[in-house]
């Protein structure tokens, strides 16, 4: 079903995103990079992460009540 193999692709996406995390954490941590430096660099790279999601939708497959909803969840602390 739809539903199933969006969950499967958002799971897909979770996973990769976990695997790139740790690659970075152990490439920081065994080359002795400090805590500080380390930490900011995650916050950063967890940012990064979350604004270019590979997952998207069709705008096309919500009512516009939901996709103004959406929106205001989602960008309503920028507007």
């Amino acid at each position: 079903s739809i539903l199933t193999g969006t969950l499967n692709q958002i799971h897909q996406v979770n996973s990769e995103r976990s695997k790139k995390r740790r690659e970075l954490r152990i490439f920081l941590q065994t080359r002795k990079i400090p805590t500080e430096l380390t930490m900011r660099i995650m916050s950063y790279a967890d940012y990064k992460s979350a604004r270019h999601s590979p997952v998207s939708y069709d705008s096309n497959m919500i009512s516009p009540m939901l996709e103004a909803e959406l929106a205001t969840v989602m960008f309503g602390s920028i507007l």
